[in-house]
Protein backbone atom coordinates (compact mmCIF):
# COMPACT_ATOMS: atom_id res chain seq x y z
CA UNK A 1 0.00 0.00 0.00
CA UNK A 2 0.84 3.79 0.34
CA UNK A 3 1.52 6.08 3.49
CA UNK A 4 0.09 9.23 2.54
CA UNK A 5 1.06 12.60 4.29
CA UNK A 6 -1.07 16.04 4.33
CA UNK A 7 0.78 19.27 5.03
CA UNK A 8 -2.68 19.66 7.36
CA UNK A 9 -4.09 17.82 10.11
CA UNK A 10 -7.53 16.02 8.72
CA UNK A 11 -10.04 14.61 11.20
CA UNK A 12 -8.76 10.90 11.95
CA UNK A 13 -12.39 9.32 11.42
CA UNK A 14 -12.57 10.55 7.58
CA UNK A 15 -9.26 9.48 7.18
CA UNK A 16 -10.29 6.01 8.60
CA UNK A 17 -12.87 5.86 5.69
CA UNK A 18 -12.10 3.34 2.85
CA UNK A 19 -14.92 5.47 0.90
CA UNK A 20 -13.11 8.00 0.34
CA UNK A 21 -10.14 7.08 -1.80
CA UNK A 22 -10.40 6.43 -5.50
CA UNK A 23 -7.46 4.24 -6.74
CA UNK A 24 -6.40 2.76 -10.55
CA UNK A 25 -3.28 1.29 -11.76
CA UNK A 26 -1.90 0.99 -15.59
CA UNK A 27 0.85 -0.27 -17.25
CA UNK A 28 1.53 1.25 -21.29
CA UNK A 29 3.80 0.69 -24.42
CA UNK A 30 6.53 3.45 -23.91
CA UNK A 31 7.04 5.69 -27.22
CA UNK A 32 9.17 8.14 -28.64
CA UNK A 33 7.65 10.26 -26.66
CA UNK A 34 7.18 10.55 -22.28
CA UNK A 35 4.37 7.83 -21.28
CA UNK A 36 2.65 6.07 -24.42
CA UNK A 37 -1.05 4.28 -24.36
CA UNK A 38 -2.91 2.92 -20.98
CA UNK A 39 -2.84 -1.26 -20.91
CA UNK A 40 -4.53 -2.69 -18.53
CA UNK A 41 -6.17 0.44 -16.67
CA UNK A 42 -8.48 -0.43 -13.76
CA UNK A 43 -9.42 0.39 -10.20
CA UNK A 44 -8.27 -1.13 -7.06
CA UNK A 45 -9.87 -0.79 -3.63
CA UNK A 46 -8.66 0.36 -0.49
CA UNK A 47 -9.22 -2.19 1.92
CA UNK A 48 -7.84 -0.56 5.26
CA UNK A 49 -7.45 3.22 6.14
CA UNK A 50 -5.25 3.88 9.38
CA UNK A 51 -4.96 7.00 10.26
CA UNK A 52 -1.91 8.54 12.36
CA UNK A 53 -3.19 9.93 15.88
CA UNK A 54 -2.56 13.93 14.60
CA UNK A 55 -4.40 13.37 11.44
CA UNK A 56 -1.02 14.26 9.27
CA UNK A 57 -0.83 10.37 7.62
CA UNK A 58 -2.90 7.81 6.63
CA UNK A 59 -1.38 4.65 5.69
CA UNK A 60 -3.45 2.70 2.82
CA UNK A 61 -4.50 -1.10 2.68
CA UNK A 62 -4.37 -1.82 -1.36
CA UNK A 63 -4.22 -5.59 -2.87
CA UNK A 64 -3.39 -5.80 -6.11
CA UNK A 65 -0.55 -3.16 -6.46
CA UNK A 66 2.03 -4.55 -9.66
CA UNK A 67 5.76 -3.64 -10.16
CA UNK A 68 5.59 -1.57 -13.34
CA UNK A 69 2.33 -0.04 -12.82
CA UNK A 70 1.84 3.37 -12.69
CA UNK A 71 -0.57 4.16 -9.84
CA UNK A 72 -3.16 7.06 -9.36
CA UNK A 73 -4.79 7.62 -5.65
CA UNK A 74 -7.25 10.28 -5.93
CA UNK A 75 -8.87 12.12 -2.30
CA UNK A 76 -10.53 15.01 -1.07
CA UNK A 77 -10.54 16.06 2.02
CA UNK A 78 -11.10 19.20 4.00
CA UNK A 79 -8.13 19.98 7.13
CA UNK A 80 -9.42 20.12 10.55
CA UNK A 81 -10.00 24.12 10.15
CA UNK A 82 -12.04 23.88 7.56
CA UNK A 83 -9.21 24.71 4.29
CA UNK A 84 -9.89 22.34 1.11
CA UNK A 85 -6.74 20.73 -0.53
CA UNK A 86 -4.66 22.43 -3.04
CA UNK A 87 -3.86 19.10 -4.63
CA UNK A 88 -6.08 15.74 -4.51
CA UNK A 89 -4.64 13.07 -6.62
CA UNK A 90 -1.03 11.63 -6.77
CA UNK A 91 0.47 9.70 -9.48
CA UNK A 92 3.54 7.26 -8.56
CA UNK A 93 5.20 4.67 -10.42
CA UNK A 94 5.70 1.68 -8.79
CA UNK A 95 9.24 0.23 -10.18
CA UNK A 96 9.00 -2.52 -7.45
CA UNK A 97 7.15 -3.20 -4.24
CA UNK A 98 9.35 -3.48 -0.95
CA UNK A 99 8.86 -6.88 0.31
CA UNK A 100 7.61 -8.18 3.87
CA UNK A 101 11.06 -8.95 5.09
CA UNK A 102 12.40 -5.88 6.98
CA UNK A 103 15.98 -4.67 5.98
CA UNK A 104 18.19 -5.70 9.05
CA UNK A 105 20.99 -3.37 10.51
CA UNK A 106 24.09 -4.13 10.94
CA UNK A 107 25.00 -4.04 14.96
CA UNK A 108 29.14 -4.55 13.91
CA UNK A 109 31.48 -1.87 12.30
CA UNK A 110 34.20 -3.83 10.18
CA UNK A 111 36.88 -3.20 8.00
CA UNK A 112 39.57 -4.19 4.73
CA UNK A 113 42.71 -3.49 5.60
CA UNK A 114 45.28 -2.67 2.69
CA UNK A 115 49.05 -2.35 2.05
CA UNK A 116 47.69 1.72 1.34
CA UNK A 117 44.71 2.33 3.64
CA UNK A 118 41.94 0.65 6.10
CA UNK A 119 39.10 1.04 4.96
CA UNK A 120 36.00 1.17 7.72
CA UNK A 121 32.79 -0.36 7.15
CA UNK A 122 30.30 1.35 8.87
CA UNK A 123 26.91 -0.01 6.95
CA UNK A 124 23.77 1.81 7.37
CA UNK A 125 21.92 -1.37 6.56
CA UNK A 126 22.58 -4.41 4.96
CA UNK A 127 20.14 -8.12 4.72
CA UNK A 128 16.88 -8.77 3.05
CA UNK A 129 15.41 -6.20 0.74
CA UNK A 130 17.67 -3.64 0.98
CA UNK A 131 17.41 -1.19 -2.07
CA UNK A 132 21.03 -0.55 -4.11
CA UNK A 133 21.65 3.13 -3.45
CA UNK A 134 22.56 6.11 -6.13
CA UNK A 135 26.02 4.70 -7.12
CA UNK A 136 24.92 0.92 -7.66
CA UNK A 137 24.11 -0.78 -10.81
CA UNK A 138 21.82 -2.96 -10.73
CA UNK A 139 22.45 -6.31 -12.30
CA UNK A 140 19.60 -8.56 -11.48
CA UNK A 141 15.92 -8.46 -10.63
CA UNK A 142 13.42 -9.02 -13.45
CA UNK A 143 15.18 -7.18 -15.98
CA UNK A 144 18.71 -9.61 -16.14
CA UNK A 145 19.56 -10.16 -19.70
CA UNK A 146 21.49 -6.90 -20.37
CA UNK A 147 24.26 -7.90 -17.45
CA UNK A 148 24.32 -11.83 -17.51
CA UNK A 149 24.68 -14.20 -19.93
CA UNK A 150 24.35 -17.96 -19.26
CA UNK A 151 26.54 -20.86 -20.21
CA UNK A 152 24.73 -21.72 -23.13
CA UNK A 153 24.82 -18.12 -24.33
CA UNK A 154 28.59 -17.92 -24.27
CA UNK A 155 30.28 -16.79 -27.19
CA UNK A 156 27.06 -15.90 -28.77
CA UNK A 157 26.57 -12.67 -29.70
CA UNK A 158 22.57 -10.63 -28.21
CA UNK A 159 20.54 -9.63 -30.86
CA UNK A 160 16.91 -9.36 -28.91
CA UNK A 161 14.99 -7.33 -27.08
CA UNK A 162 12.17 -7.96 -24.11
CA UNK A 163 9.32 -5.68 -24.44
CA UNK A 164 7.94 -4.01 -21.69
CA UNK A 165 4.71 -6.49 -21.44
CA UNK A 166 7.26 -9.32 -21.14
CA UNK A 167 9.61 -7.65 -18.22
CA UNK A 168 6.44 -6.40 -16.27
CA UNK A 169 5.13 -10.18 -16.46
CA UNK A 170 8.42 -11.72 -15.41
CA UNK A 171 8.90 -12.48 -11.79
CA UNK A 172 11.49 -10.32 -9.84
CA UNK A 173 13.94 -13.19 -9.52
CA UNK A 174 15.87 -15.69 -11.75
CA UNK A 175 16.31 -19.73 -11.52
CA UNK A 176 19.11 -21.26 -11.72
CA UNK A 177 19.03 -23.98 -14.41
CA UNK A 178 21.81 -26.83 -15.02
CA UNK A 179 20.46 -26.80 -18.81
CA UNK A 180 21.22 -23.44 -19.13
CA UNK A 181 24.16 -23.31 -17.20
CA UNK A 182 25.93 -20.59 -14.74
CA UNK A 183 24.96 -16.80 -15.02
CA UNK A 184 28.36 -14.70 -15.49
CA UNK A 185 28.39 -11.04 -16.02
CA UNK A 186 29.36 -9.44 -19.50
CA UNK A 187 31.69 -6.86 -17.48
CA UNK A 188 34.36 -7.41 -14.69
CA UNK A 189 35.30 -5.66 -11.52
CA UNK A 190 38.08 -5.39 -9.28
CA UNK A 191 37.02 -3.85 -5.46
CA UNK A 192 33.44 -3.48 -5.11
CA UNK A 193 30.42 -3.65 -2.29
CA UNK A 194 28.08 -6.23 -3.38
CA UNK A 195 24.51 -7.39 -2.58
CA UNK A 196 23.29 -10.60 -3.66
CA UNK A 197 19.97 -11.93 -2.57
CA UNK A 198 19.29 -16.21 -2.88
CA UNK A 199 16.38 -18.17 -2.21
CA UNK A 200 17.47 -21.98 -1.34
CA UNK A 201 13.56 -24.72 -1.74
CA UNK A 202 13.34 -26.84 0.57
CA UNK A 203 14.57 -30.56 0.21
CA UNK A 204 17.54 -32.27 -0.18
CA UNK A 205 20.44 -33.07 2.24
CA UNK A 206 23.84 -32.21 2.53
CA UNK A 207 25.66 -30.23 -0.46
CA UNK A 208 22.26 -31.11 -2.63
CA UNK A 209 19.98 -29.06 -0.47
CA UNK A 210 19.72 -25.99 -3.00
CA UNK A 211 23.10 -26.21 -3.76
CA UNK A 212 24.95 -23.27 -5.45
CA UNK A 213 27.50 -20.57 -5.36
CA UNK A 214 28.12 -16.66 -5.99
CA UNK A 215 31.94 -16.23 -7.55
CA UNK A 216 34.09 -12.95 -7.24
CA UNK A 217 35.78 -12.37 -9.67
CA UNK A 218 35.26 -16.14 -11.20
CA UNK A 219 37.67 -17.18 -8.83
CA UNK A 220 36.64 -17.39 -5.15
CA UNK A 221 33.23 -18.86 -4.25
CA UNK A 222 30.41 -18.20 -1.61
CA UNK A 223 28.61 -21.10 -0.40
CA UNK A 224 24.82 -20.92 -1.24
CA UNK A 225 22.80 -24.03 0.58
CA UNK A 226 20.20 -24.88 1.95
CA UNK A 227 21.77 -24.45 5.57
CA UNK A 228 19.22 -25.01 8.68
CA UNK A 229 19.12 -22.39 11.03
CA UNK A 230 21.41 -22.92 14.48
CA UNK A 231 23.47 -25.95 12.59
CA UNK A 232 27.67 -25.31 13.23
CA UNK A 233 29.00 -23.58 10.56
CA UNK A 234 30.91 -25.40 8.40
CA UNK A 235 33.25 -24.69 4.99
CA UNK A 236 30.76 -26.18 3.03
CA UNK A 237 27.88 -24.56 4.34
CA UNK A 238 26.01 -21.69 3.51
CA UNK A 239 28.08 -18.09 4.27
CA UNK A 240 31.36 -20.01 4.18
CA UNK A 241 34.00 -19.39 1.34
CA UNK A 242 33.86 -22.55 0.15
CA UNK A 243 36.36 -25.60 1.45
CA UNK A 244 38.62 -22.25 2.55
CA UNK A 245 36.82 -20.68 5.41
CA UNK A 246 33.57 -21.12 7.44
CA UNK A 247 31.28 -18.38 8.38
CA UNK A 248 32.14 -17.09 12.10
CA UNK A 249 28.89 -17.83 13.09
CA UNK A 250 25.70 -19.32 11.74
CA UNK A 251 22.13 -16.58 10.78
CA UNK A 252 20.65 -18.61 7.95
CA UNK A 253 16.76 -18.01 8.37
CA UNK A 254 16.82 -21.45 6.23
CA UNK A 255 15.31 -23.13 3.05
CA UNK A 256 12.51 -21.69 2.15
CA UNK A 257 13.22 -18.39 2.72
CA UNK A 258 15.14 -15.27 0.92
CA UNK A 259 18.71 -14.57 2.53
CA UNK A 260 21.03 -11.76 1.48
CA UNK A 261 25.01 -11.31 1.35
CA UNK A 262 26.26 -8.02 1.69
CA UNK A 263 30.33 -8.13 0.65
CA UNK A 264 33.26 -5.48 0.53
CA UNK A 265 35.65 -6.90 -1.53
CA UNK A 266 39.05 -5.71 -2.09
CA UNK A 267 40.79 -7.30 -5.48
CA UNK A 268 44.19 -8.88 -5.30
CA UNK A 269 47.31 -6.59 -6.43
CA UNK A 270 49.46 -7.39 -8.93
CA UNK A 271 53.25 -5.98 -10.21
CA UNK A 272 54.42 -6.56 -13.06
CA UNK A 273 52.47 -10.05 -13.10
CA UNK A 274 53.36 -11.13 -9.83
CA UNK A 275 50.57 -10.63 -6.43
CA UNK A 276 51.78 -8.52 -4.24
CA UNK A 277 48.64 -8.97 -2.44
CA UNK A 278 45.73 -11.08 -1.84
CA UNK A 279 42.32 -10.07 -1.93
CA UNK A 280 40.60 -9.60 1.19
CA UNK A 281 36.17 -10.04 1.90
CA UNK A 282 34.22 -8.62 5.02
CA UNK A 283 30.61 -10.07 4.29
CA UNK A 284 27.65 -9.75 6.28
CA UNK A 285 24.92 -12.59 6.33
CA UNK A 286 21.42 -11.69 6.71
CA UNK A 287 22.31 -8.93 8.40
CA UNK A 288 25.19 -10.55 10.69
CA UNK A 289 29.24 -9.87 10.49
CA UNK A 290 30.33 -13.61 9.30
CA UNK A 291 33.67 -12.80 7.47
CA UNK A 292 35.72 -9.47 8.62
CA UNK A 293 39.12 -8.59 7.04
CA UNK A 294 39.41 -12.04 5.22
CA UNK A 295 42.43 -12.87 3.41
CA UNK A 296 41.75 -15.26 0.67
CA UNK A 297 45.34 -16.62 -0.68
CA UNK A 298 43.72 -18.47 -3.61
CA UNK A 299 41.01 -19.32 -5.63
CA UNK A 300 38.03 -21.71 -4.00
CA UNK A 301 35.35 -24.07 -4.69
CA UNK A 302 35.62 -25.32 -8.06
CA UNK A 303 37.75 -22.37 -9.75
CA UNK A 304 40.53 -23.64 -7.44
CA UNK A 305 42.73 -24.93 -10.35
CA UNK A 306 42.39 -21.29 -12.20
CA UNK A 307 44.54 -19.65 -10.58
CA UNK A 308 45.76 -15.45 -10.20
CA UNK A 309 47.07 -13.16 -12.84
CA UNK A 310 46.43 -9.63 -13.88
CA UNK A 311 48.53 -7.44 -16.77
CA UNK A 312 47.46 -4.64 -14.45
CA UNK A 313 48.02 -3.43 -10.78
CA UNK A 314 44.69 -4.94 -9.78
CA UNK A 315 42.88 -7.90 -10.87
CA UNK A 316 39.50 -7.86 -12.51
CA UNK A 317 37.19 -10.30 -13.36
CA UNK A 318 33.20 -11.22 -13.81
CA UNK A 319 30.30 -12.11 -11.04
CA UNK A 320 29.53 -15.80 -11.78
CA UNK A 321 26.30 -17.45 -10.14
CA UNK A 322 26.80 -21.06 -10.07
CA UNK A 323 24.25 -23.51 -11.38
CA UNK A 324 24.74 -26.72 -9.55
CA UNK A 325 23.31 -30.11 -9.53
CA UNK A 326 20.44 -30.07 -6.12
CA UNK A 327 18.26 -32.50 -4.66
CA UNK A 328 15.91 -29.86 -3.19
CA UNK A 329 12.28 -29.05 -3.58
CA UNK A 330 12.93 -26.65 -7.12
CA UNK A 331 15.80 -24.47 -8.14
CA UNK A 332 18.14 -21.99 -6.31
CA UNK A 333 16.84 -18.43 -7.22
CA UNK A 334 18.61 -15.18 -7.17
CA UNK A 335 17.42 -11.67 -7.00
CA UNK A 336 18.13 -8.03 -6.19
CA UNK A 337 22.21 -7.94 -7.56
CA UNK A 338 23.52 -4.72 -7.38
CA UNK A 339 27.16 -3.58 -7.45
CA UNK A 340 28.88 -0.35 -6.01
CA UNK A 341 32.09 1.08 -6.08
CA UNK A 342 34.31 0.36 -3.02
CA UNK A 343 35.26 3.53 -2.21
CA UNK A 344 33.59 7.73 -3.82
CA UNK A 345 33.96 8.05 -7.62
CA UNK A 346 34.76 11.39 -9.10
CA UNK A 347 31.91 13.16 -9.31
CA UNK A 348 32.63 17.10 -8.83
CA UNK A 349 32.05 18.60 -11.99
CA UNK A 350 34.40 21.00 -13.64
CA UNK A 351 33.27 23.77 -16.55
CA UNK A 352 31.82 22.76 -19.94
CA UNK A 353 34.46 22.21 -22.98
CA UNK A 354 34.13 22.16 -27.05
CA UNK A 355 35.81 19.46 -28.67
CA UNK A 356 35.45 20.69 -32.16
CA UNK A 357 35.79 24.72 -33.30
CA UNK A 358 33.07 23.79 -36.02
CA UNK A 359 35.45 24.54 -39.05
CA UNK A 360 37.94 21.96 -38.96
CA UNK A 361 39.58 18.61 -37.40
CA UNK A 362 42.15 20.73 -34.92
CA UNK A 363 42.90 18.25 -32.13
CA UNK A 364 41.53 15.17 -33.94
CA UNK A 365 43.51 12.17 -36.13
CA UNK A 366 42.30 9.66 -37.74
CA UNK A 367 43.22 6.04 -37.33
CA UNK A 368 42.34 2.34 -38.63
CA UNK A 369 40.62 2.04 -41.96
CA UNK A 370 40.58 4.53 -45.55
CA UNK A 371 36.64 6.03 -44.05
CA UNK A 372 37.08 9.93 -44.70
CA UNK A 373 36.20 12.82 -42.25
CA UNK A 374 35.83 16.53 -42.54
CA UNK A 375 34.55 19.57 -41.05
CA UNK A 376 31.38 20.89 -42.59
CA UNK A 377 29.56 23.92 -41.05
CA UNK A 378 29.68 23.25 -37.59
CA UNK A 379 29.82 19.34 -37.67
CA UNK A 380 32.38 16.43 -37.99
CA UNK A 381 31.10 14.32 -41.11
CA UNK A 382 32.71 10.83 -41.48
CA UNK A 383 32.26 9.19 -45.07
CA UNK A 384 32.73 5.48 -45.11
CA UNK A 385 35.11 3.13 -47.96
CA UNK A 386 34.78 0.57 -49.90
CA UNK A 387 36.63 -2.65 -48.58
CA UNK A 388 37.77 -0.71 -45.00
CA UNK A 389 37.91 -1.82 -41.43
CA UNK A 390 36.55 0.72 -39.04
CA UNK A 391 37.63 4.06 -39.28
CA UNK A 392 38.09 6.06 -36.25
CA UNK A 393 38.45 9.79 -35.63
CA UNK A 394 40.73 10.31 -32.24
CA UNK A 395 40.77 12.65 -29.76
CA UNK A 396 44.38 13.21 -29.20
CA UNK A 397 44.01 14.62 -25.01
CA UNK A 398 42.87 11.66 -22.86
CA UNK A 399 40.27 11.97 -20.51
CA UNK A 400 39.04 9.30 -17.76
CA UNK A 401 36.17 10.50 -15.59
CA UNK A 402 33.92 12.93 -17.54
CA UNK A 403 30.80 14.12 -18.44
CA UNK A 404 30.36 13.97 -22.83
CA UNK A 405 27.17 15.48 -24.35
CA UNK A 406 27.24 14.93 -28.74
CA UNK A 407 24.17 14.71 -31.32
CA UNK A 408 24.90 11.99 -33.71
CA UNK A 409 22.97 11.85 -37.57
CA UNK A 410 23.51 8.79 -39.51
CA UNK A 411 22.11 7.02 -42.70
CA UNK A 412 19.99 4.04 -42.06
CA UNK A 413 22.74 1.60 -43.11
CA UNK A 414 25.87 3.04 -41.48
CA UNK A 415 26.89 1.52 -37.93
CA UNK A 416 28.52 3.94 -35.75
CA UNK A 417 29.60 4.61 -32.14
CA UNK A 418 31.47 7.01 -29.44
CA UNK A 419 34.75 5.24 -28.61
CA UNK A 420 35.66 5.97 -24.68
CA UNK A 421 38.34 4.74 -22.78
CA UNK A 422 40.10 3.19 -25.15
CA UNK A 423 43.53 2.91 -27.49
CA UNK A 424 44.89 2.76 -30.22
CA UNK A 425 46.84 -0.21 -31.03
CA UNK A 426 50.02 0.60 -31.46
CA UNK A 427 50.09 3.57 -29.78
CA UNK A 428 48.29 7.12 -30.93
CA UNK A 429 50.83 7.48 -33.16
CA UNK A 430 49.90 4.58 -35.43
CA UNK A 431 47.96 5.12 -38.29
CA UNK A 432 46.15 1.88 -38.92
CA UNK A 433 45.91 1.13 -35.68
CA UNK A 434 42.57 -0.14 -34.84
CA UNK A 435 40.46 0.94 -31.62
CA UNK A 436 40.20 -0.87 -28.54
CA UNK A 437 37.86 0.27 -25.73
CA UNK A 438 34.24 0.84 -25.02
CA UNK A 439 32.12 1.76 -27.31
CA UNK A 440 28.39 3.53 -27.41
CA UNK A 441 26.87 2.15 -29.68
CA UNK A 442 24.82 3.99 -32.63
CA UNK A 443 22.34 1.44 -33.69
CA UNK A 444 20.07 2.11 -36.86
CA UNK A 445 19.38 -1.33 -37.41
CA UNK A 446 16.43 -3.40 -35.84
CA UNK A 447 18.39 -4.67 -33.19
CA UNK A 448 18.08 -0.55 -32.25
CA UNK A 449 21.16 -0.75 -29.39
CA UNK A 450 22.07 2.60 -29.55
CA UNK A 451 23.23 3.71 -26.45
CA UNK A 452 24.18 0.30 -25.23
CA UNK A 453 27.85 -0.05 -24.52
CA UNK A 454 30.07 -2.53 -26.36
CA UNK A 455 34.28 -3.10 -26.06
CA UNK A 456 35.40 -2.56 -29.40
CA UNK A 457 38.68 -5.10 -30.35
CA UNK A 458 38.46 -7.62 -27.44
CA UNK A 459 35.55 -8.77 -25.00
CA UNK A 460 32.28 -7.59 -27.08
CA UNK A 461 28.77 -6.65 -25.48
CA UNK A 462 28.92 -5.48 -21.92
CA UNK A 463 25.96 -3.91 -21.65
CA UNK A 464 23.11 -4.92 -25.13
CA UNK A 465 19.66 -3.42 -24.63
CA UNK A 466 17.78 -6.28 -24.81
CA UNK A 467 16.14 -5.23 -21.69
CA UNK A 468 16.02 -1.74 -21.71
CA UNK A 469 12.66 -1.00 -24.24
CA UNK A 470 12.52 2.33 -23.48
CA UNK A 471 15.77 3.55 -24.60
CA UNK A 472 15.40 1.49 -27.51
CA UNK A 473 12.47 3.15 -29.19
CA UNK A 474 14.27 6.36 -28.13
CA UNK A 475 15.95 6.32 -31.06
CA UNK A 476 14.94 8.20 -34.01
CA UNK A 477 16.40 6.75 -37.26
CA UNK A 478 17.56 9.02 -39.64
CA UNK A 479 17.07 12.56 -37.49
CA UNK A 480 19.41 13.68 -34.71
CA UNK A 481 19.49 11.84 -31.24
CA UNK A 482 21.39 12.97 -28.56
CA UNK A 483 23.52 11.29 -26.64
CA UNK A 484 24.65 11.69 -23.00
CA UNK A 485 27.74 9.84 -21.40
CA UNK A 486 28.69 9.48 -17.61
CA UNK A 487 32.20 7.81 -17.11
CA UNK A 488 33.15 7.91 -13.34
CA UNK A 489 35.72 5.12 -11.90
CA UNK A 490 34.30 2.05 -12.96
CA UNK A 491 31.02 3.03 -14.09
CA UNK A 492 29.20 4.24 -17.00
CA UNK A 493 26.31 5.11 -18.08
CA UNK A 494 24.58 6.01 -21.17
CA UNK A 495 20.93 8.09 -22.27
CA UNK A 496 19.67 8.22 -26.12
CA UNK A 497 17.20 11.32 -26.30
CA UNK A 498 17.47 11.57 -22.95
CA UNK A 499 16.27 8.10 -21.98
CA UNK A 500 18.02 5.82 -19.84
CA UNK A 501 20.05 3.39 -21.99
CA UNK A 502 23.35 1.36 -20.31
CA UNK A 503 24.37 1.23 -16.41
CA UNK A 504 27.80 -0.46 -16.55
CA UNK A 505 29.89 -1.77 -13.74
CA UNK A 506 33.44 -2.35 -15.03
CA UNK A 507 36.97 -2.22 -14.08
CA UNK A 508 38.52 -3.71 -16.90
CA UNK A 509 39.17 -0.27 -18.95
CA UNK A 510 42.28 0.33 -20.54
CA UNK A 511 42.52 3.60 -22.03
CA UNK A 512 42.12 7.42 -22.21
CA UNK A 513 40.57 8.19 -25.33
CA UNK A 514 37.19 9.51 -27.09
CA UNK A 515 36.98 8.41 -30.67
CA UNK A 516 34.23 8.64 -33.28
CA UNK A 517 33.35 5.55 -35.56
CA UNK A 518 32.41 4.96 -39.20
CA UNK A 519 31.58 1.36 -39.29
CA UNK A 520 33.22 -0.49 -41.96
CA UNK A 521 30.59 -1.08 -44.81
CA UNK A 522 31.84 -4.08 -47.06
CA UNK A 523 32.71 -3.64 -50.54
CA UNK A 524 29.65 -0.74 -50.78
CA UNK A 525 31.36 1.47 -52.70
CA UNK A 526 28.26 4.46 -52.16
CA UNK A 527 29.55 6.46 -49.53
CA UNK A 528 27.95 6.66 -46.28
CA UNK A 529 27.67 9.35 -44.03
CA UNK A 530 27.38 9.81 -39.96
CA UNK A 531 27.48 13.66 -38.59
CA UNK A 532 28.50 14.31 -35.24
CA UNK A 533 27.63 18.36 -33.43
CA UNK A 534 27.63 19.91 -30.65
CA UNK A 535 30.38 17.75 -28.90
CA UNK A 536 31.16 18.97 -25.33
CA UNK A 537 32.38 17.31 -22.54
CA UNK A 538 33.03 18.72 -18.68
CA UNK A 539 35.41 16.45 -16.03
CA UNK A 540 34.48 14.70 -13.29
CA UNK A 541 37.24 15.07 -10.16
Amino acid sequence: GFEIEFTKAVAPAWLADQLNYEVRQWTYTSTGDYGGPKIDDHALKVTAAVPSDDGRRVALAIPGLKPGYCVHIRTDPKSVDGEPMWATEAWYTLGTIPRAEPTKFATLNASLVASEATINIRPDAVGVGLFPPAEAVSLLGRSSRNHFFSAKEKNKAPTDGRTSKEISAAPQYIEMSTEAGDLTTRASFGDCRLHVEWYCPPGGEGQMAGNSGVYLQNLYELQVLGTLAGVPPQKSEAGAIYNFKAADVNPSTGPGTWQAYDAWFRAPRFKDGQKTESARLTLYWNGTLVHNNVEITAPTGSAAAIGEKSTGAIQTGPLRLQAHASAANGPVRFRNVWIAPLEPVPSKPGEWTNLIDGSSLKGWVTRGGKAEFRAENGEIVGSSRPDSPNTFLVLEKPYDNFELLIDVKQDKDLNSGIQIRSIVEGGLENRPGRLIGYQVEMDPSARAYSGGLYEEGRRGWLAPLIDSPYARVAYKPGDWNGLRIVASGPIVRTWINGVPAASMFDAAAIGSHIALQVHDVGRRTEPLEVRFRNIRLRELK
